[in-house]
Parts: C-alpha cells; sequence; structure tokens
C-alpha cells in the first residue's frame, strides 16, 4: 500500500521471507508507545525571554544598589539562592482555555474560522473550529469533552490545530509533556541495565541472541516501510565526493592560486547535509572547524589545563593596572571548579592535549604491560581531512544494505539505553524526527552503547563498593557509578574491579552481535564491520564532547549565583570514561591506532567466499 515502499525479502539463515509493509507498520506499533495526549500547564506557556529581561534588569538594579551600599564585596561570587530568587522577574504563566468557536471567546470573533491557537497576555486558547461541540470543560483532574457533527470529522479539526500549537511552540521555544502508553512488560528493564550486569554476554548467549535477533529484524522491518524513491542517495554522494577530492587537491596546504590570492581550505562545512546524512551525521557536527564537537573538545581541554597552571596566580590581580586587566583575561580562559569537580578536570585536561597518550593518566591493567601506551581518539580522529576517508569507505561497500537508505521511524537513538528488553521481545522508545539513513549509519547509536552505557549506568541504592559515588548529605540527586578508582596520590586512574572484569565480556558481545550482522544484513561483506568500527569510536568521542557542553550548559565552570545544579562532577566522569573507552576501542578495532586500516582479521575490505 501507500504506507510503504513494497515488499522486502529477508534471506537471512538461508531462508527467503517477504515482509509486507503493512505487517512490518503493524510491528512497530506493538513496539512503540502509543501517544495518549499532550499536557500543557500555565507553566508550559510562559514567556521566558521576558522573565529573562526581569532578570537582567533586577540584577542590575541590586549590583548598582549593593555597590552603593558597600555590601557588594562579599556578596560577590558566591553561590547566594536567596539573591538569585530576589534576581528573578515575575513568572509570565497563561491559563490554557478552550472554546467551541472563536464568538465563545467573546471578542466578535466570526464562527467559520478554522481551528486555531490564541495567544494574548494571560492566556493561551484552544478554538476547536466549524461544527465543534464542547461538552465540559477541562480541569485540573479531566479533560476537555468535545463532540464534533456530521459535517466535519474530528481528526480533521483536532490535525489542524496541533499543527498550529506546533509552529507557535517552537517559535516561542515552548516544552509540552507527552503522554504514552506504558510498554516494556510488568516490570520494564532497559538492555542497557543488563549489559552492565553482565547478563549480555555470549556464554550464556540467549539474552544476547534474542536482543541481535529482534534489532535485526526491526531493520529488516524498517527496509518494508521505505519508500522507493527514498531508498537510493548514494549516486549523489559519490558525485559530492569527486567534487570534494577535486577541491582538496587544489586547495590542499591552502596554497595560494596563480593570482596570487589564497585559496580557502576545504573543510567539513563544505559538505551538504544529504552526504553528511549518508554518514550518519558524524562530519558536520564533529569535524566542522569551529563550531565541531572535535574542536571544541579541544578547546575544553586547553581551559581544563589552565585551570592547574602556575600562571593561573591571583597575584597579578593585586598589582592593579595592566596586570589587573591581563589577570582578568587570564581568568576567561580557564573554568571556575568546585572542589568535586577538580579532580576530573585535572585528568581530561592531561588526555585532550595534543599527543596525550591513555598511560599519561591510567595505570595499565596489565602487570608490566605496554597496552596503555596509545594516543587518545581524540588524536586518532583528527588527521588532515579525515572526514573524506569516511565518506570514501561508505560508498565503497557493495552489499545491498548498506549502500541503499531505510526510513528510521524516528529511532534517532536507539540505543540500549533506549531499549527494553524482556525473554521474548524487545521494545523501542524515545522516538525523534524520522530520517532517511543507510544500514551502517543506523546500526551507530546501538553498537557505540555497547561501551557508552557504562557511562551512565545508575548508581543502586544498596551498593556500597568503590564503583559509586559518596553520600553527600544532599538532597538525592541520580548518580552515575564511577568507573575509575583514585590512587593514593590523586595523579593516577586505573579500572574499578567490577569494570575491569565485565568490559572483556562487553567486546565479546559486540563482536558476537556485529557477526551476526554482517552475516545477515551484509550479505557477509567485512568492509561494512571496517565503516560501523569508525562510526563507533567517533560517536563515543560525540558523546563525550556531548558530556562537557552538558556540564557547561548547566552552570559548570562558570562562577554563575545562585545555581540549582548539583553534582555537576558526575558528567566529567562520564565524559573522562567516553574518552577512555573510545581509545581503548579504536586501539583494539584499528590496527596500531591508526584510521588507516582496521585491524580487525575479519576485515579484509571483501565480501566472505562462501564455503
Amino acid at each position: 500500500g501507500e504506507a510503504g515502499g513494497g515488499d522486502i525479502t529477508d534471506t537471512s539463515g538461508g531462508k527467503s521471507t517477504s515482509i509486507d509493509p503493512h505487517d512490518a507498520a503493524e510491528f512497530f506499533r506493538s513496539r512503540i508507545p502509543n501517544f495518549k495526549f499532550v499536557y500543557i500547564s500555565p507553566s508550559h506557556c510562559r514567556d521566558r525571554g521576558a522573565e529573562l529581561w526581569a532578570t537582567l534588569r533586577n540584577a542590575f538594579l541590586m549590583c548598582k544598589f549593593a555597590r552603593r551600599a558597600d555590601w557588594w564585596e562579599p556578596l560577590e561570587g558566591k553561590d547566594n539562592v536567596s539573591a538569585g530568587i530576589f534576581l528573578a522577574g515575575k513568572k509570565t504563566e497563561r491559563l490554557v482555555r478552550v472554546f467551541a468557536s472563536g464568538s465563545d471567546r467573546g471578542n466578535d470573533e466570526p464562527e467559520d474560522h478554522g481551528p486555531r491557537v490564541v495567544v494574548s497576555n494571560g492566556y493561551v486558547d484552544f478554538v476547536l473550529g466549524p461544527d465543534a461541540e464542547l461538552i465540559s470543560t477541562p480541569t485540573d483532574t479531566t479533560p476537555a469533552v468535545i463532540r464534533f457533527g456530521q459535517k466535519t470529522r474530528g481528526y480533521n479539526n483536532l490535525y489542524a490545530l496541533s499543527q498550529h500549537l506546533r509552529q507557535i511552540q517552537k517559535s516561542r521555544m515552548w516544552k509540552f509533556t507527552q503522554g504514552q502508553s506504558m510498554i516494556g512488560g510488568p516490570s520494564p528493564r532497559t538492555a542497557s541495565s543488563l549489559l552492565c550486569k553482565g547478563r549480555l554476554n555470549v556464554y550464556d548467549d540467549r539474552l544476547l541472541s534474542l536482543l541481535t535477533d529482534e534489532f535485526i529484524l526491526c531493520i529488516r522491518n524498517l527496509q518494508a516501510l521505505t519508500m522507493p524513491d527514498e531508498r537510493n542517495a548514494i549516486d549523489d554522494v559519490k558525485t559530492e565526493l569527486a567534487l570534494l577530492e577535486a577541491d582538496f587537491a587544489t586547495t590542499k596546504g591552502n596554497a595560494s592560486s596563480d593570482d596570487g590570492s589564497e585559496s580557502k581550505a576545504l573543510t567539513a562545512a563544505d559538505v551538504t547535509k544529504r552526504t553528511d546524512m549518508f554518514v550518519g551525521f558524524a562530519i558536520r557536527k564533529n569535524f566542522h572547524p569551529t563550531e565541531g564537537r572535535l574542536a571544541r573538545l579541544r578547546k575544553a581541554g586547553d581551559r581544563f589545563r589552565a585551570c592547574f597552571e602556575a600562571a593561573c596566580s591571583d597575584e597579578s590581580a593585586e598589582n592593579g593596572g595592566d596586570d589587573e586587566e591581563k589577570a582578568g583575561h587570564e581568568e576567561e580562559k580557564r573554568y571556575a571548579l568546585k572542589e568535586e569537580e577538580e579532580m576530573p578536570a585535572f585528568f581530561l585536561g592531561k588526555l585532550l592535549q595534543k599527543g596525550a597518550l591513555l598511560e599519561d593518566v591510567f595505570d595499565s591493567p596489565d602487570t608490566g604491560g605496554d597496552s596503555l601506551k596509545i594516543h587518545t581518539a581524540l588524536d586518532i580522529v583528527s588527521g588532515n581531512c579525515l572526514w573524506l576517508d569516511l565518506i570514501r569507505r561508505a560508498v565503497s561497500v557493495e552489499s545491498d544494505s548498506a549502500r541503499t537508505c531505510l526510513w528510521n521511524c524516528g529511532l534517532a537513538d536507539a540505543g540500549l539505553h533506549n531499549l527494553f528488553l524482556d525473554d521474548e521481545r524487545l521494545w523501542l522508545f524515545d522516538l525523534g524526527e524520522p530520517a532517511v539513513q543507510p544500514v551502517p549509519a543506523f546500526l551507530t547509536k546501538f553498537l557505540m552503547s555497547y561501551f557508552h552505557a557504562f557511562g551512565m549506568e545508575d548508581v543502586d541504592e544498596d551498593k556500597s563498593s568503590g564503583d559509586v559515588e559518596a553520600e553527600t548529605g544532599k538532597a538525592a540527586v541520580p548518580q552515575w557509578v564511577r568507573r575509575f578508582a583514585v590512587d593514593e596520590n590523586k595523579h593516577r586512574l586505573h579500572l574499578t574491579t567490577d569494570t575491569a572484569n565485565v568490559i572483556p565480556k562487553v567486546y565479546d558481545a559486540f563482536q558476537y552481535t556485529v557477526d551476526r550482522m554482517i552475516e545477515s544484513l551484509f550479505d557477509g561483506e567485512e568492509a561494512v564491520r571496517d565503516l560501523v568500527v569508525r562510526y563507533v569510536v567517533l560517536q563515543i568521542l560525540s558523546d563525550c564532547a556531548f558530556c562537557v557542553d552538558r556540564w557547561t550548559s548547566k552552570g559548570g565552570g562558570s562562577k554563575s549565583v545562585g545555581n540549582h545544579h548539583t553534582d555537576l562532577h558526575k558528567w566529567l566522569w562520564r565524559a573522562l570514561w567516553d574518552l577512555y573507552i573510545a581509545s581503548d576501542f579504536a586501539a583494539k578495532m584499528l590496527k596500531g591506532g591508526s584510521w588507516a586500516k582496521c585491524s580487525n582479521s575479519k576485515c579484509s575490505g571483501e565480501k566472505r567466499q562462501s564455503e
């Protein structure tokens, strides 16, 4: 039917099975949450811009008064919660009302206007449109009851209303709460929690086999739902690659042109969205020369190191004049750290420096071994236009599933932490905006989460080993298991015993899953393994940068007044885990820690010959 692009033949396991698009649609209906409602409260509909302007005005007036009253100095630079409350502007909440027609609002509006949302001072009005009857208005505990007549279908009115609301929501940056059905069975458990507890392993592979089978089945059904005109993108990508390579050859080294002018060097910013999509959006977000996550990691490393350098002294500020101004500039170059943030920040500063080795921070788990004499993953992926090589590999694969695209049903972050798994089936949640991408790119979030999940495992309440955070006496804040133990001098790290014991099993589980997918989805083509290994390295590094960004967005590293966020250091420990495991993974899966060639014996770059 019109819902999909036609039947897909599944030939895994030597059997030929045709998947009908309608069956594929039902497959996902049974495995994703059903939408129930959108909860919109007065607090959701605030004018945050006006509130921020009011806060800025109050801060200016308070600063002006405080300096005149000579009590600014003891207040400056401190987390004064009561001062933050005083500075906050008046809340601009709006009541939400529902009307059958515009005339019911009492504004002399004609009744023939369609469904719409009207925003005014103090109110957000939902007008249902013609032929609608409001049986009962919404209360704090019950929804509105609406009846539509024969002239128009209720679905059409509500759909038009939702589209108008979406435009207003986007322009005003409102966030609403979505209600959906519960999935995952009586006691939902994420696949990541099973992995961290060692239950997804090759020694008792029942759950691991179920997870792999179910995810392969997800991909087969997504392929059945993909329209024919969505599948082929590789020709356009090859055309752009040829142009990019020609530009790279012309501008290599940023050489001067014949007329003496300097040529603009080729960067990741020159890659189109379509080509970026083909490699899982791994290029622009990571390799952009100024805004990319890899560049931001380097800058963050500089600021972390500046916190601990001898030059970061406050003595110059006491001399006044130019020295005071210079000290102010130096202060802008470093983060303001809390005591609990200093340790992870120190280690991140060392590892984010060019040329850093894992052994600069970590003790090797092997006595007398040299397994940590390797460069960080950040160094490995920092080659000249390395992203061009990624495109080349993506278009060089030969199996049909690796070259054609699928519609991902909004499963943009289908990692183990966003999957429920019981003894019989898999459920999927946390859907985003649907996109079209090749299968290897789609697999990135799923495969990287085998390692990424360990950075955000929730601390068990009854767990008291060295892996967990110490009690702070503050209000309960969700914490993650810390994967590193610190030596007595606090200058070295090593994996905790629990982590060191489980990670080899995770590598085995990863290889088992990839082996199965190579056979079932990609006709045994090992070049696909080589490609997804690179995707995984980049995605874990990308999450490292995301953690540092999240730390700063919540107030980490700044002298904020009245910051209500606590225990932000967990984001730095998680970033440290990402950097460690990305580097360890690259060392094991890439030959000599080099991007040039995959070290896995199965990655021959050719299809496996049938026996």
